[in-house]
């Protein structure tokens, strides 16, 4: 659970309510003005004009939002709304409902994955937690004192708690290594590659008359210790895989635990390995399209679909909203899914769902000759399209050779690509002298006859067909006209 997650509505209350007894009544205004950043907003939406302007705020904090609509309304007399129930996760930027609306910007309350957007501009608002800056720093001067002319250290945190840590940035500016995020508002960017410095958001400081450092060196990360200043979730998750070679440390604000993270990342690694196995032995693939508003997931989807159609196999396109077993168990024909989502969705433990999902790293590993497992991952898909633009690998497709399965412990040919240019859900069509289709071949449609279950029979021309008759009335516990009428009462 992410520090964001953790900080629910009762510890929301409970730090309002020891802050009105500390100093005075009316601080509880006063704290929910400065947690929500309400007069920083109405700073922005006055100087930039806005004059739509939409909320998304996270399950966590929605219960907050009339309270802060209401206020913006009253101070800028701008058409506010806000966003009910987002597409995806909540940690991601709704543009399409944005635009469904047609704001002129989006603020977005509570956990962000950071990633960039290009069609809104976003104003972030991350909230206040509370955090013990005597007890972080005591144990982080504790800890640099044992790494002293060692290593060099870098500190992430989750902007949750960026409103403290800046305090302390200017004692510890000369011993670790400073990470910034972007607060506030962010207009939309034109995406530019070769961005090594920054990583889920965050740009790592770079010193005076420094050259730039690639971070994902293996030699660079074995001499670098990472501090993470939040509590566990997907963040923390994501750079454990990220720097896998280097040594992570973290402080939980709300336990007081400053520890040596000793998650064992190999063996996560050597799961995700697996499921490029998987993917190796996989013919039809589903491209799940698990976000609308990440920068360049449209160029994401094209470059997984070029990879796939290049090696012989087939694809299919799904959006499906909000991830989960029941959906995807619709899709039976499928062997194997790739999920295009921020960094923060894109790990996906699949063993409760009937087919593995990957992610598009692990694709690229799985069918690109040019790609080999080395240990290095990137979760970041924005990542990856800048190293196949650098690389061009996507034109390295496996060649027409046997292989060894490792999941079926047989040989096994890859094929190459039955029509070159194919296009997703174009058959294979069969004509003949007069041009005329005889039989088609799809993947999906074979699968299809194999099924004992087909779907409701059509039998269209021999059912009889009759007047329209008056159905049913009353409850399902007694419906009038059934034999016996019993109450729930009876039973």
């Amino acid at each position: 659970m992410s520090g964001m997650e953790s900080f629910s509505e009762e510890r929301l209350e409970e730090e309002w309510k020891s802050r009105m007894m500390n100093e005075g009544k009316g601080m509880e205004l006063n704290f929910f003005s400065q947690f929500f950043d309400v007069k920083g907003t109405i700073e922005c939406i006055k100087q930039h004009q806005f004059k739509r302007i939409a909320l998304q705020f996270g399950d966590e904090w929605m219960k907050y939002s009339p309270k802060v609509a209401e206020w913006l309304r009253k101070e800028t007399n701008a058409n506010i709304f806000i966003l009910g129930d987002t597409s995806f996760g909540s940690c991601c930027v709704d543009e399409v409902a944005a635009e469904h609306l047609e704001g002129d910007v989006i603020i977005h309350y509570g956990r962000a994955c950071l990633s960039l957007t290009t069609r809104l501009p976003v104003y972030y608002v991350f909230g206040m937690g509370s955090i013990n800056l005597n007890d972080f720093e005591s144990k982080l001067e504790e800890t640099l004192s044992l790494m002293e002319g060692k290593k060099d250290v870098i500190l992430f945190y989750d902007p949750f708690y960026q409103h403290c840590l800046n305090k302390l940035q200017p004692k510890f500016e000369n011993r670790l290594r400073w990470t910034f995020i972007e607060g506030g508002l962010r207009q939309v960017v034109t995406l530019q590659e070769g961005k090594s410095d920054t990583f889920f958001g965050r740009r790592i400081e770079k010193r005076e008359s420094e050259e730039e450092i690639d971070w994902m060196d293996p030699q660079i990360q074995s001499n670098t210790n990472f501090i993470w200043v939040g509590n566990e979730g997907t963040t923390l998750n994501n750079l454990m895989m990220t720097f896998n070679l280097s040594q992570f440390y973290s402080y939980s604000p709300t336990t007081l635990v400053f520890r040596q993270e000793n998650i064992n990342v190999n063996r996560a690694l050597m799961k995700r390995y697996y499921l490029v196995q998987q993917a190796k032995d996989a013919e039809v693939i589903g491209i799940v399209v698990g976000t609308l508003g990440v920068g360049r997931y449209m160029d994401m989807i094209e470059y997984l679909k070029k990879v796939i159609r290049d090696c012989g196999k087939q694809y299919y396109t799904f959006i499906v909203g909000k991830l989960n077993v029941a959906k995807l168990a619709n899709f039976q024909e499928i062997d194997i899914f790739v999920l295009v989502a921020c960094p923060e969705n894109s790990l996906i433990d699949s063993k409760d769902f009937y087919k593995p999902i990957i992610t598009p790293f692990e694709l690229e590993v799985a069918l690109l000759s040019g790609r080999e497992w080395t240990g290095r991952y990137i979760t970041d898909f924005s990542k990856l399209l800048e190293v196949d633009a650098s690389t061009n690998s996507s034109s390295k497709v496996e060649e027409e050779e046997t292989r060894f399965s490792f999941i079926s412990g047989t040989l096994k040919k890859n094929h190459k690509s039955r029509k070159e240019n194919s296009s997703e859900g174009e058959q294979l069509i069969k004509r003949n002298l007069d041009n005329q289709m005889v039989s088609t071949w799809s993947t999906a449609s074979n699968f299809l006859a194999g099924r004992s279950y087909q779907g409701l029979e059509v039998l269209q021309g021999k059912t009889e067909v009759t007047k329209a008759v008056e159905g049913r009335s009353g409850v399902p516990q007694g419906y009038q006209g059934e034999g016996n009428n019993k109450s729930i009462s009876d039973w």
